[in-house]
């Protein structure tokens, strides 16, 4: 009887060495096996496999005599198995991912006003498990969220992070992003790999972008209704798209209790939430955070535009 203590592992044998057919381990005969075994993760996590292999069986008098393998070089150190000093202990490569990002876009010449929808591909090429990976997919400033779908993983439109729980090695997911292209001069749409709890091996590969063109763009009015002046480089500035086409524009903002705090004849996009000297707040001082009401005349003669923004720091 022939035993290999593999978890999973597969024998077969003896492949030859039975000479005369009989079952029987004859004086000077030889029989050989073959074992297979599939390497699993946490195998992969410890760096190590063992093999030991054990025979059993009766000599003539129906004694049970016993033996184990033994390797000539016999490891210094075990992971595995406390008794692998004594058997063929197989390292193994460390588990390292390969986080390959990909993307596209079903549109690459579009008009202002036309929906687009961008796919992004997270592939880990690496010979490990990838868990917890954080994927950044921010649409830049020509673009306005409509709805996603993912294969795997979650996606926060607010935070634009896309998070997979775990990828296997070769697995695939999707994330698909609709969106509304608007007035901008930023149609390049970038997604990067923020993290991932293993070593990723390949850098070259962790970011990816699609880049529309727009023909004969046609400028729309959109207000941005957030406001955050940190210096960031992000919202720094109360955001009119396309005021400059509007250079009679007069914009009224009010606080929560109706004290009007800023007012501008030819608005162009100036306003970091300072205060021009109203009733209530010092010329030049620093607006508190909090929801505000604009009123925006284009100067057109159309209808004037109204809503709120948010103030934040």
């Amino acid at each position: 009887m022939y035993q290999i203590p593999l978890l999973g592992g597969d024998i077969t044998g003896p492949v030859n060495g039975d000479t005369n057919d009989d079952g029987l381990l004859n004086v000077s005969e030889i029989w050989v096996y073959n074992a297979s075994y599939v390497i699993t993760q946490a195998d992969m996590d410890n760096g190590q496999v063992s093999n030991l292999a054990t025979t059993t069986g009766e000599d003539p008098n129906g004694m049970v005599t016993t033996n184990t393998s033994t390797d000539p070089t016999p490891c210094v150190t075990c992971n595995v198995d406390p008794t692998c000093m004594a058997c063929t202990l197989t390292e193994l490569p460390t588990s390292n991912v390969d986080i390959a990002l990909l993307k596209s876009v079903d549109m690459n010449l579009a008009r202002v006003g036309d929906e687009l929808n961008f796919t992004i591909t997270a592939t880990n090429n690496g010979i490990g498990e990838a868990s917890n990976v954080s994927i950044t997919e921010m649409l830049p400033n020509g673009y306005e969220y409509i709805a996603h779908s993912t294969t795997g993983g979650v996606y926060d439109e607010m935070t634009s992070l896309w998070n997979i729980e775990t990828l296997s090695a070769g697995q695939s997911e999707e994330l698909r992003v609709r969106v509304f292209t608007i007035e901008g001069n930023d149609y390049l749409n970038i997604v990067r790999l923020v993290d991932v709890d293993q070593t990723d091996t390949d850098s070259s590969n962790d970011e990816a972008s699609a880049e529309v063109q727009i023909d004969e763009p046609i400028c729309l009015i959109n207000i941005y209704n957030v406001l955050t002046p940190n210096g960031d480089g992000a919202h720094d500035f109360f955001q009119i798209a396309c005021i400059e086409n509007y250079p009679d524009n007069r914009l009224e903002i009010y606080n929560r209790w109706g004290i009007k705090v800023y007012e501008k004849e030819g608005y162009n996009n100036t306003w970091t939430g300072v205060s021009d000297g109203r009733a209530t707040y010092e010329r030049n001082e620093e607006l508190p955070v909090g929801t505000y009401y604009y009123i925006l005349d284009l100067g057109d003669g159309t209808k004037s535009r109204v809503g709120y923004l948010y103030l934040t720091r």
